[in-house]
């Protein structure tokens, strides 16, 4: 182990310029800090970094050898409620102050000692809790994931680049929301900012902590006045939403990260300091992007202010576009030259395009960049900068408040989706049931009308339990991803959830279900029937055959009417005394739906069914709430004699079984 003092000597050596420095490549070394503590230090002419095994592998000191800047010197990664560090493995389903890797030893292997590149694989598994360590409660989409981390420093790089590999040593598939923490400060005195771009603009500011309509894979943290910063770029297709607290973190939360036994998923992430930046508008592999717009007598002026990325360039055309009079009923466009940067380091190179006779605030700038490759390629690169200016409400956002005076292009997410075999058939030899059951379920009496089904299977690995939302600290506990799992359920049942609540790969995996004619039964209450998906819409919507609304439950008093008594699922069932409702959904069909109303509540949809083909779906619209006590002689539905025979003949239904 190497000592103190040579580690002492060792850390001086980081803060001094580059060019006194005769170091070449990169190296790393087992080393101990100043705690005693063991470390994996990481070096090269760029970059000076420690990643601690003790402490989840994430990364608890970064130099930037330039500016000499420890970017963690004034956060104690040590200090493990206060958040700092980078790169921290967390489940969005666990309580980050309490998640299972926040002091974790990871196991490790140095695999590459340089000198032209060094690099070390950590590992670990998963125990896959949801809330916090030890809350017995336990999710089988979290458990034995194999978590894989390498960290490499290439010679000659300024940067450096994380890979993350998510296996699946389990006995089924596994889909955790999987979130990147990092917390530094690049200075403390000044402040910093956080930029995350978004369809409104890049949000700079550390009050929105939330933002859900990004629209590209980077974020960034720049001290404005001392123009350094770090930018990260990571995996856009799986992006479920940007985090920031204030302006001490950059966290992302990735969705959709669905593990299968033969194919794990993998993710890089690349973080690129950057020096005399004060901001960030667009990052991507071949350049980082400032732009700082002037009015001046006569013209707008455009700087660009561009710095390198990982990958080499030879030099960049920006050709721009400018688009005004957006609160008008008709937009203009006005060309701008282009302009060319060239010889792109770690400090920015300048141009400036300018437009004469601007036109008043806010513009939309919309920039086509052409990446000359040094094998003389060109790549294409496109994106949007939203100029506020002058603009008197000082952001992206019309005179209700309400509206964006203009969305930017999203482009759409494009996570990987398993296929079925060509010869993958729904399990009709079986009655097997899998129940998705949210908060009230059990009101219903699913579970008892399920297993009076002669011959089902419905236990409890058959169950998977949520808030019936997503919501952090906790998710599902359980839910067939897997095609061979799936498929052996004849039905699905979701008992008062969202409907996005398999998130939007899974709901792809049920809709290909669906389609080789799998049952889906949904049922009402406080959370179902709420939302759906948008921005892109999902084919899935089509499934549900009401529209949405939040809040959609009322009061009242109404006996369920109108029933399509020579259905089949009122065989045997006695419908001369019919029940009663205290709350109702007042939901309306879909238009262009193929759907029947089999049942209605005074005059809204009970019972509906969406038929297409071997897909069947019913709906139930109910919301089991009131007390019986205030409606003296009316019998709720969910005590009446004939419900669980009227339940289990709807799953029997959507079963192919009636």
């Amino acid at each position: 182990m190497k000592s103190f003092a040579a580690f002492a000597f060792l850390s001086q050596l980081c803060f001094l310029p580059l060019q006194a420095q005769s170091r070449e490549g990169a190296r790393i070394e087992q080393i101990e800090d100043q705690d005693g503590d063991p470390m994996i230090l990481l070096d090269s002419e760029w970059i000076s970094m420690y990643l601690s095994a003790d402490y989840q592998s994430m990364v608890m000191r970064f130099v930037f050898r330039p500016s000499g800047n420890d970017i963690l010197d004034e956060i104690n990664p040590k200090f493990i409620m206060g958040g700092g560090g980078l790169l921290q493995d967390n489940f969005w389903e666990q309580d980050w102050r309490y998640s299972e890797f926040r002091r974790k030893y990871y196991d490790y292997e140095i695999v590459n000692e340089g000198p032209e590149e060094v690099s070390v694989v950590f590992h670990t598994k998963s125990k896959g809790f949801i809330q916090a360590e030890d809350s017995g409660i336990y999710s089988r989409l979290l458990t034995d994931i194999r978590l894989v981390r390498k960290v490499t420093l290439r010679a000659g790089a300024p940067y450096f680049l994380f890979d993350l590999e998510l296996r699946d040593e389990g006995d089924c598939a596994k889909m955790p929301m999987m979130w990147s923490h990092n917390s530094c400060l690049i200075e403390p005195d000044l402040g910093d900012q956080v930029h995350r771009p978004s369809a409104r603009g890049v949000r700079s500011k550390g009050e929105e902590n939330y933002i859900y309509d990004y629209n590209k894979g980077w974020s960034a943290k720049i001290s404005k006045d001392r123009k350094e910063g770090i930018v990260y770029l990571m995996d856009y297709d799986y992006l479920n939403f940007m985090y920031n607290c204030g302006t001490t973190t950059e966290e992302w939360v990735y969705d959709n990260v669905l593990i299968l036994k033969d194919r794990p998923w993998k993710s890089r992430i690349y973080i690129l300091p950057v020096i005399g930046l004060s901001k960030v508008d667009y990052a991507d592999p071949w350049f980082i992007i400032e732009v700082r717009p002037k009015r001046t007598k006569g013209s707008l002026d455009l700087q660009y202010l561009v710095t390198a990325s990982y990958e080499k360039v030879n030099k960049i055309t920006f050709n721009t576009s400018a688009e005004f009079n957006h609160l008008t009923e008709k937009t203009e466009q006005r060309k701008l030259d282009p302009v060319t940067v060239q010889n792109l380091g770690i400090e920015p190179a300048e141009a400036i395009a300018s437009m004469p006779d601007p036109p008043a605030d806010p513009l939309l700038f919309s920039m086509k960049a052409y990446v000359e490759l040094p094998d003389g390629r060109l790549v294409e690169r496109e994106f949007q900068y939203f100029h506020v200016g002058e603009y008197k409400f000082g952001d992206n956002i019309r005179q209700d408040l309400v509206h964006p005076v203009v969305r930017l292009d999203r482009p759409r997410q494009n996570p990987f989706i398993p296929i079925p075999k060509e010869n993958a058939q729904v399990n009709r030899r079986e009655f097997n049931v899998f129940a998705l059951l949210g908060n009230h379920s059990s009101h219903l009496k699913l579970r008892e009308a399920i297993r009076g089904i002669e011959g089902a299977r419905f236990a409890g690995d058959d169950i998977g339990y949520t808030p019936g939302f997503i919501v952090n600290t906790n998710g599902i506990t359980d839910f067939p991803y897997d095609y061979e799992r799936l498929f052996n359920y004849r039905v699905l049942l979701f008992a008062n959830c969202d409907t996005t609540i398999p998130r939007r790969v899974g709901s792809s995996i049920v809709a290909n279900y669906l389609k080789r004619g799998g049952g889906l039964v949904l049922t009402g209450g406080d959370s179902a029937f709420s939302t759906e998906w948008s921005d892109p819409r999902h084919e899935f919507d089509d499934v549900v055959p009401v529209q949405p609304r939040s809040m959609s439950i009322r009061r009242g008093t109404l006996q369920l009417n109108s029933p399509a008594a020579d259905h089949p699922i009122y065989r045997d069932v006695d419908l001369s005394n019919l029940p009663y409702a205290f709350y109702y959904h007042d939901l309306d069909l879909k238009p262009g739906i193929p759907a029947q109303v089999l049942m209605k509540v005074g005059d809204k949809p009970f019972i509906i069914e969406r038929s297409q083909g071997e897909q069947r779906t019913m709906a139930v619209l109910c919301a089991p709430f009131g007390d019986p006590a205030d409606n003296p002689g009316k019998t709720p539905y969910w005590d009446w004699s004939e419900w669980q025979k009227l339940v289990a003949n709807i799953v029997r239904y959507a079963g192919h079984a009636l």
